[in-house]
């Protein structure tokens, strides 16, 4: 449902709810919430709390619910993971998710004797490496590995260097030989298939035969196992549905949450009751005046751009990730140097009409076996391909004629003087505010990643960070010394931001080919490096992603 229809319906329940609000004692005692409206709501200004006039059945509805469920019970939470938890996301891959109860673990006497020596080993090991390591004692043994690293089948766990390396380490084929799997990620449920493709053996999604993953979060199961209760609630994809930035729950109750939320890019913080099933959360109920809820609404519906936008961006490096494009470096040369020489190589061959292309006596290829355009790819290219295609514009496959489709965003068309190079795009992009907002970052700001609390404290609000430093669509570089002793620039892509935390924590990029990452997957291999600078689309061109037709699929026929 829409967000403005999501509050205006809430009419219709006034009525009804206004009869509870009129009980005796319902609102007697205790804090009302706008007690506490003002404190912990973000780094943006509170909207007004006051009490609603005796007409606003709306909000006196609302007040009422609201005060019901703050003086019901409340789920247990995960004290640990929370305490920790930019840690955690800053490492482990998985969708923003609020755990309502910790998994428990398994049960040691249900394990076989090797495994329990095993375990008993591992909890001795730093972490770290005792991942992997058991990961490797019990590489025969998938059923007890995956009663060990997965608690009551589901990736999770409180520390955060398990929590990157049960995500980075271990494979769904480490865990599981049956021939099909249920996996669950956030509110959505889908069968996994083994399949054998070459020498190996994968699991697969059955709706449409890509790759699986484990991710933080996860839960999987052998088909016809149960999955249990449903312990958490995906934050992230309400706040991207409902149009809301942040989230910062205040009381989570078996039925209902009550939270803050945060609409950005305003900052005006309302307070709402979330309606639960499962592990969707839907808006309830704004407990907020009338004028603040018309504001809200407004504020919302006047976003909506930016949520088609970012919606087509992330379509778009999913496409990106699945063609799984070779980074652009002549194959078995070392170093930087040569970086960026093939692509033009593929583009003559491409536009020519060829297969292959040839350099230094290796031959590449042009397409994918299934026909996909393949071109060689740096950092620089993978972000401008990913806001081109999800324009329109992309190659098209072996089948059609040679071209790219006509799209609503090209770089090509201006002129940039250097587009594939990091600090050549940071330079157009700062001569050029119709198009980006720069900024550079200098001084204490410059943070190295091996001082890891430090860095993860700089990207978060309320830390040395004033307010947001990131919103999905931005364009983060980074700079430093790499174990060559050479300074090296990255471009990164910011897809998602926690709405808990606000630690940007889904990044992407093209580093050997595209990958969905964290901080610790692109930094830790140099951890000398730190902010260089970001930039993020203006208006006027990230709007242009969400506009028309949806980005462009690799080997799709092509109107």
């Amino acid at each position: 449902m829409a967000p403005r229809a999501s509050l205006l319906r809430l009419a219709a329940l006034a009525a009804g709810l206004l009869a509870v609000a009129m009980t005796p004692g319902c609102l007697d005692g205790g804090h009302g919430p706008a007690a506490d409206a003002s404190e912990g709501g973000g780094d943006g200004a509170a909207m007004p709390t006051a009490s609603p006039p005796a007409e606003d059945l709306e909000a006196l509805a609302c007040e009422a619910r609201w005060r019901a469920i703050e003086r019901g019970p409340a789920e247990p939470g995960t004290p640990g993971f929370e305490a920790r938890r930019v840690a955690i996301l800053g490492r482990a891959r998985g969708p923003a998710l609020l755990f309502t109860a910790a998994p428990r673990e398994t049960d040691e006497a249900m394990l076989p004797p090797v495994a329990k020596a095993a375990w008993a080993r591992m909890k001795k090991d730093p972490p770290g490496v005792r991942v992997a390591r058991l990961r490797g004692n019990l590489k025969h043994d998938p059923a007890s590995l995956r009663a060990i690293l997965l608690r009551e089948g589901r990736a999770y766990t409180e520390e955060p260097l398990d929590a990157f390396e049960l995500v980075e380490r271990v494979t769904l084929t480490d865990l599981f030989t049956e021939p099909r799997l249920v996996h669950e990620r956030g509110g959505v449920r889908e069968v996994l298939l083994r399949q054998k493709q070459g020498r190996e053996e994968r699991y697969v999604r059955a709706r449409d035969g890509r790759p699986a993953q484990l991710l933080l979060g996860d839960r999987v199961v052998v088909e016809g196992e149960d999955l249990g209760p449903v312990t958490h609630l995906d934050v992230g994809a309400f706040a991207d549905a409902a149009g809301f930035d942040r989230v910062k729950p205040v009381h989570v109750g078996p039925d209902a949450v009550l939270a803050e939320l945060r609409i950005a890019p305003a900052g005006n913080t309302v307070r709402a009751v979330l309606e639960r099933k499962g592990a969707d959360l839907a808006l309830g109920c704004l407990a907020e005046p009338r004028e603040v809820r018309e504001a809200a609404a407004k504020a919302i519906d006047a976003e909506a751009w930016r949520r088609r936008s970012i919606s087509a961006m992330r379509a778009s490096i999913e496409e990106l990730v699945f063609d799984q494009l070779p980074f652009d470096r002549p194959r078995e040369f070392e170093g930087p140097d040569r970086d960026g020489e093939l692509r033009p190589h593929w583009a003559s061959a491409y536009f020519g009409g060829r297969h292959t292309f040839r350099v230094d006596d290796v031959t590449y290829p042009v397409f994918t076996p299934d026909g996909r355009p393949f071109p060689p790819t740096v950092c620089v290219d993978f972000v401008l391909d990913t806001w081109e295609r999800a324009g329109g514009r992309w190659y098209r496959p072996r089948d059609q004629p040679r071209g790219r489709t006509p799209g609503r965003v090209d770089f090509d068309a201006e002129k940039i003087e250097n587009r594939r190079g990091v600090l050549g795009f940071g330079a157009f992009a700062a001569q050029r505010p119709d198009l980006f907002e720069h900024r550079t970052f200098a001084g204490a700001e410059r943070v190295p990643f091996a001082e890891r609390e430090r860095y993860f404290a700089g990207l978060v609000p309320g830390g040395p960070a004033a307010s947001d430093l990131f919103r999905p669509g931005d364009v983060v570089a980074i700079q430093g010394l790499k174990r060559d002793d050479r300074i090296h620039q990255h471009a990164i892509l910011v897809e998602s931001v926690d709405p808990v935390s606000g630690l940007p924590h889904g990044l992407a990029d093209q580093m050997k080919r595209p990958r969905r990452r964290t901080w610790e997957g692109i930094m830790a291999e140099a951890p000398k490096r730190s902010l260089l600078y970001r930039a993020r689309p203006t208006r006027g061109l990230l709007e242009r992603l969400g506009e028309g037709e949806p980005p462009v699929v690799a080997g799709a026929p092509t109107p």
